[in-house]
């Protein structure tokens, strides 16, 4: 709006001196309703210049740190967790405006590393199944994740098509992917902290998770020709399973390549 009103105040200063340079002290002022009228050409041109920038496929890069809950596994005779953490991401893309408000996109994302327990599946079994009076603790077999993920997605912006803010959801394919080696435990601690019995041994906690999840995201486009971009992204993990829930989030700035 403050474009706007730049622009007809412009227009009013170009009649004004137009009209003093010929000599015709009694030109009338552009009334309301021919304001309201170059507002809304100036508008229409804005909104036909944007849309034409957006359509088109814009190829970008990201990058941010990501916030990762804790999340257990049972995959490939291993039980893995994965622990909280604070790792990195990057992502290629691309997005594409169909409608003046509206765009798709896709992107591959990385993130990690970060750190993943593993415990033989058989041993986790048979301690799950053993009494104890007590509390069972897990000693993990120490291991290095990353996650790999391919999401696509519909964008909308917000209040206007002129709108630098944007809402979007987009759907997630991701498969953890895990490597690493070394000894685990489990054992039983009773309520003054002694250890009751123990189960030991060693694996690799090389393994691959699967997990179908969704993005809810926000962000801002700025710059020439709206090439940088700064994002927050919700990542949800487990859709349609009883581990569905809150995978993190992250933070993303983006450079359009195009």
């Amino acid at each position: 709006m403050g474009r706007s009103v730049f622009t007809s105040a412009a227009l009013l200063a170009t009649a004004a001196a137009s009209a003093q340079t010929l000599g015709d002290a009694r030109a009338p002022a552009p009334d309301e309703a021919e304001l309201a009228a170059i507002d809304r050409a100036w508008a229409e041109r804005e909104s036909a210049r944007l849309f034409a920038l957006r359509r088109r496929v814009r190829p970008y890069v990201e990058l941010g740190p990501a916030v990762l809950r804790a999340r257990d596994d049972l995959t490939d005779g291993l039980a893995l967790r994965r622990e909280p953490a604070l790792a990195a991401a990057v992502s290629l893309g691309a997005r594409y405006a169909f409608a003046p408000a509206f765009e798709v996109h896709a992107r591959l994302e990385v993130i990690g590393p970060f750190g993943v327990g593993a415990i033989d599946e058989g041993a986790f079994a048979r301690a799950a199944m053993t009494p104890c009076e007590g509390s069972l603790h897990f000693d993990y077999a120490p291991g290095t994740g990353l996650l790999l993920s391919l999401e696509a997605g519909l964008r909308v912006r917000v209040l206007s098509s002129r709108s630098p803010f944007y809402v979007g959801l987009g759907a997630r394919a991701g498969v953890q992917t895990s490597f690493g080696e070394g000894p685990y435990a489990v054992r039983c601690v009773d309520v003054a902290g002694r250890e009751r019995s123990r189960v030991t041994g060693s694996t690799s906690a090389a393994a691959l998770a699967l997990d179908l999840g969704a993005a809810l995201e926000t962000g801002y486009r700025f710059g020439d020709e709206e090439r940088w971009d700064v994002g927050l992204r919700l990542l949800m993990q487990g859709i349609g399973t009883d581990a569905m829930g809150v995978a993190g989030a992250l933070v993303a700035l983006g450079w359009s390549l195009r």
